[in-house]
């Protein structure tokens, strides 16, 4: 026969003491294989607790992950590139916003036409000052931006040439001054320095 147990039989080995209670956990695994989880057990319940590692970096801008094979974090930067050559492309740490800023292309030369082409980038092509004439030297004036054309210089700095310019070719041309008086009494000349046709008589039509 069986004795019941009363109130106060157990008087003698304290008041059910807890220690000798087994542990929930003792005979518990709670490995989920899982390297992105923290495993651990409730003492209380003996229930598994399988938490998710948090890999936030608090960057607005990262993508944030844990790698199912290693177990670390990855945070990978926001992908913020729109493939055009003529923005700045950035992301917001406040946003988490990817933004685009047009390029400043100025080159702060006015002798230059600015613009941007998408693929390559900032264009800067020199401005055309060519009047399509051969005998000019065509530039641009960098202060004002506006072309100039100076007559390419033929002077020889001889008083006896008359000097032209050939606008097709742009070579210089040099025709002698004639000074030919038709006279066969005169040898006739031009003075390089003054430009002046000398006609000096040759003493062959007047014979002392």
């Amino acid at each position: 026969m069986i004795k019941k147990k009363h109130h106060g039989d157990d008087d003698d080995k304290g008041h059910g003491d807890d220690d000798d209670q087994p542990n929930p956990c003792s005979y518990s695994d709670c490995d989920d294989y899982d390297p992105c989880t923290d495993d651990s057990c409730d003492p209380y319940s003996g229930n598994c607790l399988n938490s998710q590692i948090d890999c936030d970096d608090y960057n607005s801008c990262t993508d944030d992950r844990c790698d199912s094979s290693s177990g670390l974090c990855q945070n990978e930067v926001r992908p913020c590139d729109d493939y055009n050559a003529c923005t700045e492309d950035w992301c917001s740490e406040y946003s988490g916003d990817c933004k685009h800023d047009q390029i400043d292309c100025d080159d702060y030369n006015d002798c230059t036409d600015d613009s941007c082409d998408a693929s390559t980038g900032c264009v800067n092509s020199q401005r055309d000052c060519k009047d399509q004439n051969s005998c000019t030297q065509d530039w641009c004036d960098s202060l004002t931006g506006k072309c100039k054309h100076t007559d390419k210089n033929c002077d020889d700095y001889d008083a006896c040439t008359d000097d032209n310019c050939d606008t097709q070719s742009g070579d210089c041309n040099y025709v002698r001054r004639d000074c030919d008086d038709y006279d066969p009494c005169t040898d006739d000349s031009c003075n390089s320095d003054t430009g002046d046709c000398e006609n000096v008589d040759n003493g062959f039509c007047n014979p002392n």
